[in-house]
């Protein structure tokens, strides 16, 4: 049985899912960074790629893109040399960005992200945000 496998590509500045703080009155909540634009636009894009909920486990790869910031360049456009080979920690940590991007597929790429035995999340700098994903089924093997 071959693998199946989708790509999509998510326009704009990918958000990672925010911790559940308490009230004073001990309710807790999920406040909303522009998480529940980003799933939305996460499982948009996986319904229009025809995106079907998978039998078997998952392998979930994920690219994350962001723009340099103007402070990265000189007044020319070069890169300074001071600029980071890296995106830092003030654009979110890889963990919490692969939580809200598996939280978005549930339900259209798998039943439950139980399903996902391989997942891998990389930051990049680039000329625009994106967020691109890979989900790939693979068949073969045993999974309980």
């Amino acid at each position: 049985m071959p693998t199946t496998s989708i790509h999509l590509e998510i326009p704009g500045r990918p958000v990672p899912q925010p911790r559940t703080r308490s009230a004073r009155n001990g309710h807790h909540y999920t406040p909303d960074n522009g998480v529940v634009a980003f799933k939305a636009a996460i499982r948009a894009a996986a319904k229009a790629a025809g995106c079907k909920l998978a039998t078997h486990p998952v392998r979930v790869w994920v690219t994350v893109t962001f723009r340099r910031p103007k402070s990265h360049l000189t007044k020319s456009g070069e890169l300074r040399t001071s600029a980071p080979d890296i995106p830092g920690q003030n654009l979110g940590d890889t963990d919490n960005i692969g939580k809200a991007i598996k939280d978005a597929l549930k339900g259209l790429a798998y039943v439950d992200d139980r399903r996902v035995f391989d997942d891998r999340v990389v930051k990049a700098w680039g000329d625009a945000d994106l967020t691109e994903v890979t989900i790939e089924e693979v068949p073969h093997g045993r999974s309980r």
